[in-house]
């Protein structure tokens, strides 16, 4: 789904991404340890939902974490950071932030899901998938330009 939340004013779209990401980013719990995933250097760490893989690109903030797991999701951390690099992510003044959740057990769910949240303007933009991480990362590169809103 593409959605844009129109705010009050830039910093109103501001807070709310900052709400966005304090609620969907964790911290780590443990020591983190370096990770490169092919274009991206990242790290991964513990932390009370599972492992997590984590790293920043141009004002972005990206996590993947492995819910309920006990291994970190490598495989598709490392997919996330090709699909990012080979479809770029939208131009986010503001900062940015993808989150994906992979189930790392049963009763995490069946599928990954995904977010892709930035700040345009006055708004707050997103794009989230229930099952379709690569679709979600390529929406949000080809509906960056149109989700400036009017006025």
């Amino acid at each position: 789904s593409f959605t844009t939340v129109p705010a009050s004013s830039p910093g109103a779209a501001a807070q709310a991404l900052a709400s966005l990401r304090h609620q969907t980013v964790v911290g780590c719990l443990g020591p983190s340890s370096p990770l490169r995933l092919g274009p991206v250097q990242a790290a991964s760490c513990p932390t009370a939902e599972g492992p997590a893989i984590t790293w920043s690109s141009e004002g972005w903030t990206v996590q993947v974490l492995t819910l309920a797991g006990s291994a970190a999701a490598t495989a598709q951390a490392r997919s996330l950071a090709t699909w990012l690099v080979a479809d770029g992510l939208p131009a986010a003044p503001g900062g940015g932030l993808v989150s994906e959740v992979v189930p790392g057990g049963s009763a995490a769910g069946d599928s990954p899901t995904i977010l892709l949240a930035w700040q345009r303007a006055s708004a707050l933009v997103e794009v989230r998938s229930l099952d379709d991480p690569e679709a979600a990362v390529a929406m949000a590169s080809s509906a960056a330009p149109y989700a400036v809103p009017a006025g």
